[in-house]
């Protein structure tokens, strides 16, 4: 059985038991457990205001001049006073999405998570308004870098998974993809806007979340190597770059399928460097087989 079948054989049992899972899901995110909250604060201090983790947009001064950067930041000022009239569930619901992006960023670069790929946090204005958390590059000897932009999802219902890859959707029938306004080559060869950047939405569940977090604060770096969550989200972006490319193909977007094709490649490379990870112990998780099956369901 393939870890995509897997995956779909998970799918009702995870559904099976989700009523029940209700309403300890939503106080897990209204009373957020210490250990996220004390993980939180760690990643602002440690690793969303580091440069070397997290672009920055004063950082683009020069490119697009100090009075659209502050004009920028405006922006998200305002986006932020809005974001203070949520409730508290809201609020704690993006506390966890933003632990597990610290997550991934965090293991992606310092246990491999991704392989030789480097990856991201984006501005706080391309996190806002151009949907993408944060980005992996790949660089090729003879064609450059490949960049595969992602959107970390963290909830439990359907939803807004949908919406998410439904806006990936609407962007391949345009054939106009993804923008990151503050972009930043990793080698440091460029600066400035990428486009036609190919997206994909990953996630896990708080649950497997807490208990990444719970071995980054005890400094368990062998753990976090070789933690079945990486073939998770492998497998998450593989499902989803492959079915997007299959789709921008069939409907003869020919950006779209070049880049989705660029970025499957990568991701198929990477799939291979970490199948001998097992899943076999994984407890089954509620967000990946849903965008499995959301995936499947939106691109066919």
């Amino acid at each position: 059985m393939s870890f995509e079948d897997n995956f779909l054989r998970q799918v009702d049992f995870s559904r099976s038991h989700a009523r029940r899972d209700d309403e300890r899901a939503i106080r897990s995110r209204i009373e957020l457990p210490p250990l996220i909250k004390t993980a939180h604060n760690r990643l602002k201090r440690e690793v969303f205001s580091n440069q070397s983790y997290s672009i920055q947009a004063p950082e683009f001064s020069s490119i697009y001049g100090k009075e659209n950067i502050i004009a920028d930041m405006q922006k998200i000022a305002t986006y932020r006073k809005q974001w203070e009239q949520q409730s508290s569930q809201e609020k704690n619901s993006k506390v966890l999405a933003e632990v597990l992006e610290g997550m991934i960023l965090v293991n992606a670069r310092e246990n491999g998570w991704f392989g030789d790929s480097v990856t991201m946090k984006t501005s706080l204005f391309d996190d806002v308004f151009n949907k993408t958390d944060m980005f992996t590059e790949w660089h090729e000897n003879t064609e450059g870098s490949r960049v595969l932009a992602m959107a970390v999802d963290i909830t439990y219902g359907k939803t807004a998974l949908s919406k998410k890859l439904q806006d990936i959707k609407t962007e391949i029938d345009s054939d106009r993809l993804g923008t990151i306004r503050y972009f930043k080559d990793t080698r440091g060869d460029f600066m400035g806007t990428r486009n036609n950047i190919p997206r994909t939405v990953i996630g896990i569940s708080p649950e497997h979340t807490l208990a990444i977090a719970s071995l980054w604060m005890k400094g368990d770096s062998d753990a976090l190597q070789t933690h079945t969550t990486q073939r998770v989200l492998i497998e998450e972006m593989y499902v989803q770059t492959k079915a997007m490319a299959d789709y921008a193909h069939f409907h003869n977007h020919k950006n779209a399928t070049r880049a989705y094709e660029d970025a499957l490649a990568s991701i198929e490379k990477l799939r291979q460097q970490k199948e001998s990870i097992s899943i076999a112990d994984q407890e089954p998780d509620t967000i990946a087989a849903e965008l499995i099956t959301q995936t499947k369901a939106i691109f066919g």
